[in-house]
This record gives structure tokens, sequence and C-alpha cells, in this order.
């Protein structure tokens, strides 16, 4: 085999041209070209990652922000709730009160229609008893009935206290005592009644003798400056002042 050393370094040169060829136009262009590519993938990944990041940071924000109207949501109606219910407590206690007022004042009424229906029933009471007591006192005798009035009024007079009794003999100088009685006395029945009365006092005056039906019984005697009261009328109203008196006090 025969070796040529100038083929051999023709090839060679041939060889080494290629070579830096090749480099120079193809594998340099083609790293810068792989190097391109990588740097736009590297690229494209790293705005993946940062399109993803901000996908997860927006999905996080949505996230809280659902909770926080969820939060809020939820205070709102439990804030509604305990409004509902306050509102409805007030209402019940107003409705309990009220029903309170009107059974109170249903009650009041009550009893002051109860207490009107006992002042009437009293009063008519005593109207009845004092026609009761007109009727039997018309079929006494008149004398019996005078004695009588005479006796009550002497024991009246004889019971009262020394200066009482001298301050109404004393009133009776230089003026008259007036008899007034329920009904007209006899002429002897007026002496009588004239002496006794007078006897009872200790004094002297004059003495007249007036009627008063309105006094159903008995009689009034009017001094200057004092009345001294022994009719059923003032009797039947001192118990209607009593009525009245017991009613104020229920």
């Amino acid at each position: 085999m025969h070796f040529d050393v100038w083929t051999f370094g023709l090839q060679l040169i041939n060889f080494i041209i290629l070579v830096w060829l090749l480099q120079r136009f193809l594998y340099r262009p083609v790293l810068r070209l792989l190097d391109q590519r990588r740097q736009a993938t590297e690229q494209q990944v790293a705005a993946a990652a940062e399109a993803r990041a901000k996908a997860e940071q927006a999905l996080a924000d949505l996230n809280a922000e659902r909770a926080g109207i969820e939060s809020e949501r939820q205070a709102v109606l439990e804030k509604a709730s305990a409004q509902a219910e306050k509102a409805a407590t007030e209402r019940r206690q107003r409705a309990e009160a009220d029903a309170q007022q009107l059974l109170a004042e249903g009650r009041k009424t009550l009893d002051e229609e109860r207490r009107q229906a006992e002042l009437h029933t009293r009063e008519a009471a005593l109207d009845l008893g004092g026609d009761i007591a007109r009727r039997l006192l018309a079929e006494l005798p008149e004398g019996l009935r005078a004695d009588a009035w005479l006796g009550s009024i002497e024991k009246h007079l004889q019971g009262l206290e020394p200066p009482r009794r001298e301050a109404l003999a004393h009133s009776l100088d230089g003026g008259s005592l007036r008899v007034v009685t329920a009904n007209e006395l006899p002429t002897a029945t007026r002496q009588q009644w004239q002496s006794r009365l007078l006897a009872a006092l200790g004094v002297q005056c004059p003495v007249t003798f007036e009627t008063d039906p309105a006094l159903i019984a008995g009689c009034e005697l009017h001094f200057p400056d004092a009345v001294l009261h022994f009719s059923w009328r003032k009797a039947l109203a001192a118990l209607r002042e009593g009525i009245g008196h017991d009613d104020d006090a229920h």
C-alpha cells in the first residue's frame, strides 16, 4: 500500500477546513439557536410559573374574600336574628304589660262599680230606713214622741261640761232660744218643753217654736251662736258621711 503524504496533507487540510466551516457556519449557529430556544423555553417556563403564582394568589385572594363575605354574611344573619329576637321580646313584654294594665284597669273598674253599687245600696237603705222611721213615728202618739226627745235633750244638756253649758246659757242673755221640731208641738207640750229646757240651761229667756219636716224626727236647739242637733236627719247625714269616708278608705 502506497501512502501519499501530499494526498494525506491535502485531505487533512480539507478536513480542517471542513471542521472550521462546520463550526463556523453550522455548529455555532445551531448552538446559538439552541441557546435561544433554551432561553425562550426558560422564559416561558418562568412566565408560566409567574402566571401560575399569580393565579394561585388570585385564587387565594378570591377564597379569602369569599371567606370574608361568608363571615360577614353570617355576622349579618346573627345580628338580624338577634335584632328580631330582641324585637319579639320587646313586643311580648309590651303585650304582657298592656295585658296587665288592661287587667288592672278592669279590676279597678269592677272595684269602682262595686263600690258605687255598695254606696248606692247603703244610701237606698238609709232612704228606706228614713221612710220607715217616718211611718213608724207617725203611728206613735205625739206626746210620747215629744217626751222621749225632751228627756234625751235634757240628759245631753246636763252632761255638758260646765264651761260649755255656761257659754250656751250666756249666749241667751238678751236673746232667745229657737226650738225647731219635725212636727208641730201642742201648746201644752210647748210649755212643758220651754220650762224644762230653761231649767236644764239655768236661764230665763224667750223660747220660740218652729217646725221642719225634713228633720224626720227630733229637734234642733238654735242658740244665737250655736246649734244643737237632736234629729234623725242629722243622724242619717252622719251615717251618709260615714259611708263616704268608708268608701274613701277603700
